[in-house]
């Protein structure tokens, strides 16, 4: 810029020295200091016709369109006709044209001084203007201009040629400057806007292929985190209006990293359950179990088999939580399947049942008492008839063996003299003793004592 003010204080100075020799000179000289551009024009116009080589036709016409009051003012020409003066005069080899011509005065170093002249007209008037198609004439026109002068102009089109891309404010605007013009001090601004502005408009949209698009084009703008919150939250949101086990699969696999992934991995695993148990079947649940033993609805699967096999008593489903589960619930149902296994009451059964689950803590005491019972049944040999003197060894038999099925089958024999003669009262009294061994809703005993009053 100090260069700048510089020539153009030189140009004043230069000017004003030129024009007192002009005095001397030819005419059209003299009328373009009195500023009688018209004239002047005329004479230049009608020399340059004749002879348009002739060096001071050609350097009086550079100075004329030089002239800010002249109406063809012209800076571009006016360095057309300087640069063929230049031309024209270094082909002059004859020393007495070249005094001639000093006493003009014309020699290289004045034509050339007057060139740092027209740049400054130029400089000035595409600053005047201030627009980018003016900065960029300067550009391309006066290529040879210094260094300072297209800093300047390279400076003030960069600034306007912004102005007009923020102006537009779309990424192809952006897109456009700084491809035009990459060595610009705004492109860092102009990353940013462009970034800021494909991403609203992405957002506009709202569409999660739109955002994608915007991730892949520009991956490192600040606002990708934002584009891929956004696509989680679009993505979860068609999950959960499907609301399936595919749909929220699909999610977690498309996006591990998002703030909804637990939240989506709970749903899938809920609605994995539902799909799976689409009835209430103990298989179902077995069913569920196998296939995805990761699942976070296992223990609810866990429950619900349990529940069914302890409210059922069903044997199959009690020996597959003794079989796969653990804790309490694979302790309480190895209880019960024991009652369930070994209610016959028969040294066979147990054998059986103490074969398959040998070393049970649990069952150790239970174990000793079985064998205990069912050796007393043995002794019993209900294969032979009942006799009165056997009571003793019956009653003590049904008081600790029921509600075994061996001890409802003594309870029998023991009756059964009483049915045989027709004592049905006597049958049920007996019957009644028992009762509360084998639990006052034991169905045979109920089922018996009904049949009997009905005797």
């Amino acid at each position: 810029m100090r260069r700048i003010l510089y020539l153009l204080f030189t140009l004043l100075i230069s000017t004003n020295i030129i024009f007192v020799q002009f005095t001397f000179g030819s005419s059209p000289l003299k009328l373009i200091v009195k500023g009688e551009y018209i004239d002047a024009e005329t004479k230049i116009t009608k020399e340059l016709t004749k002879t348009p080589d002739d060096i001071e036709s050609n350097y009086s016409m550079s100075l004329l369109l030089q002239k800010r009051g002249y109406q063809n003012y012209n800076p571009e020409k006016s360095y057309e006709y300087l640069m063929k003066s230049i031309h024209l005069l270094e082909n002059v080899k004859e020393e007495r044209e070249l005094k001639k011509l000093s006493k003009i005065p014309i020699n290289q170093s004045i034509l050339h001084n007057y060139t740092d002249t027209i740049y400054n007209l130029a400089l000035a008037d595409a600053i005047s203007k201030n627009n980018v198609v003016t900065y960029q004439r300067f550009l391309d026109f006066f290529q040879n201009a210094p260094d300072d002068f297209k800093t300047k102009i390279v400076e003030n089109r960069d600034v306007e040629a912004f102005k007009i891309a923020c102006e537009q404010n779309t990424p192809e605007s952006y897109d456009l400057f700084i491809n035009k013009y990459p060595n610009a001090v705004q492109n860092t601004d102009a990353i940013a806007k462009r970034n800021m502005a494909a991403y609203k408009r992405a957002r506009t949209i709202d569409k999660i292929e739109t955002l994608k698009e915007f991730v892949v084009t520009y991956p490192n703008s600040n606002e990708v985190t934002l584009a891929w919150n956004r696509i989680h939250e679009l993505a979860f949101n068609l999950a959960e209006k499907e609301n399936t086990s595919t749909s929220f699969k699909k999610f977690i696999d498309d996006y591990p990293y998002s703030k909804q992934y637990s939240q989506a991995l709970q749903a899938y695993e809920k609605r994995l359950y539902v799909e799976t148990v689409t009835q209430d079947e103990w298989n179902y649940y077995r069913f569920f179990l196998e296939k995805f033993p990761k699942n976070s609805m296992i223990s609810v699967a866990q429950d619900s088999i349990y529940s069914k096999g302890i409210r059922t008593e069903n044997l199959d489903i009690l020996k597959y939580c003794v079989d796969k589960f653990n804790g309490n619930k694979r302790e309480n149902a190895l209880l019960l399947y024991h009652d369930i296994f070994t209610i016959d009451g028969e040294k066979q059964t147990l054998d059986m049942f103490y074969e398959k689950y040998p070393n049970e803590y649990l069952l150790d005491q239970l174990k000793q008492k079985d064998y205990e019972i069912a050796n007393l049944g043995i002794a019993l040999n209900l294969q032979m008839p009942y006799k009165s003197t056997d009571f003793p060894k019956y009653d003590h038999y049904i008081r600790v063996a029921a509600p075994r099925e061996k001890a409802f089958a003594a309870l029998q024999k023991m009756i059964a003299p009483d049915i045989d003669s027709k004592n049905y009262q006597m049958a049920i009294t007996k019957i009644l003793t028992y009762i509360s061994f084998f639990g006052t809703k034991n169905k045979k005993l109920v089922d018996l004592i009904s049949f009997l009053e009905n005797k």
